[in-house]
């Protein structure tokens, strides 16, 4: 009895509550937490946030003194502010390395070091289309203006997006810049002026979100919808054969380039520290890399898995639109986990406040290159004064 009581005790000494923040996919995290729970008997606390929302409610939360979490469930583009965040460096054997995708571990090595187990890939727009609603399933800008133009309104899209918007910067550069911070004045001037003025000609409605712009096409309003590969396990409930992925429209022959980055698990420094946490982290990193739940769930989520050797197994497979999805995450601009990405959104919607507001598109423009410029230079000279 004794004996009994002090393994039960033991038990509960031992397990670990990991406080987990989910900036994506809150079902993915639901089914890891019924993994690890499984396997290891601790629990993850799961909070969910808005994409837009978790960056400043991290950044505040370091900042307050507020507990930060053990684990965040985050776009891959946020390791670039790691210092910020108070990420952990990653070790080497925690990561499947032999398997993985060669994009997915680049997406997660900052400064030398990973930050983060990729757990899937994508993140990356696509069209959409009903073709009980039309044939033509690679319309041009051209034609979905003068559908417009002939008051119909082909195209829902979430309006306006900022991810969404920088899909239109390559369609008036003839180079892709790499970085893709390293942004053209003259193509992000054009690119604020062809998508400021797409609500003003009717091709797609403003202010619109992106649950508003699903239900348009899937209640049969519009036979286009471009939206991300996130979207795809909602569509696949309301269509069937109809349902096609395609490619972004061109404008005057010139391709639109999505952004396309990794959906990734960070671990916080100090609980890094805690043993009994740290243990349950490694614990929780082997089990998302498992190729039986990558295949059950990061392939039944309908995203791109960073294993390479499953990715291709699911590509030759016909009867899913996973190749459709790996097909168009080729022309994809991949977003570095650099501090220049991370300040490279809040550039943006302050440059697009201001062109919408009146300012002139190239004073807008030269307006988001400084900002980029100027806060990421503040950035590493505040890194380098830390302790």
């Amino acid at each position: 009895m004794y004996l009994t009581l002090l393994l039960c005790f033991s038990s509960l000494i031992s397990a670990q509550e990991i406080q987990v923040w989910s900036g994506i996919e809150y079902s993915t995290v639901a089914e890891i937490n019924e993994r690890f729970e499984a396997e290891t008997g601790n629990t993850l606390a799961i909070r969910e946030f808005d994409i837009n929302n978790i960056r400043s409610e991290l950044l505040l939360a370091k900042q307050t003194g507020i507990t930060m979490p053990d684990a965040i469930w985050i776009p891959s583009d946020f390791l670039g502010l790691h210092d910020y965040f108070d990420l952990a460096k990653v070790p080497f054997d925690w990561i499947e390395e032999q398997s993985i995708e060669s994009k997915a571990l680049e997406l997660v090595t900052v400064d030398g070091a990973i930050y983060g187990v990729p757990l899937g890939l994508g993140n990356h727009l696509v069209l959409y289309v009903n073709t009980k609603l039309t044939k033509e399933v690679k319309p041009t800008w051209e034609r979905l203006l003068d559908d417009a133009r002939r008051g119909k309104t082909s195209l829902a899209m979430q309006y306006p997006n900022m991810y969404f918007f920088m899909a239109f910067v390559p369609m008036f550069s003839d180079h892709h810049s790499a970085p893709i911070t390293d942004i053209d004045v003259g193509a992000l001037a054009a690119a604020f002026k062809f998508y400021g003025a797409l609500p003003k000609t009717g091709v797609v409605k403003d202010e619109l979100t992106q649950d508003q712009a699903r239900d348009q096409f899937i209640n049969g309003e519009v036979p286009y919808l471009i939206d991300g590969d996130w979207a795809l396990g909602e569509l696949k409930q309301h269509f069937s054969t109809e349902l096609m992925i395609s490619s972004l429209p061109t404008y005057n022959n010139h391709h639109m380039h999505s952004l396309s980055g990794g959906k990734v698990l960070a671990f916080n420094a100090e609980a890094m520290e805690n043993p009994d946490k740290r243990k349950a982290m490694r614990t929780l990193a082997m089990i998302v890399q498992k190729p039986e739940f990558i295949e059950d769930v990061i392939i039944n989520q309908n995203l791109i898995s960073a294993n390479r050797s499953i990715n291709r197994k699911w590509y030759d497979t016909d009867s899913s639109y996973y190749s459709d999805l790996y097909k168009e995450l080729t022309p994809a601009y991949t977003m570095p986990s650099s501090v220049e990405m991370a300040v490279t959104w809040e550039a943006l919607i302050r440059g697009y406040k201001r062109y919408r507001a009146g300012m002139p598109a190239d004073s807008a423009a030269e307006f988001v290159v400084k900002f980029i410029k100027k806060h990421s230079q503040h950035i590493y000279k505040t890194r380098k004064s830390l302790p």
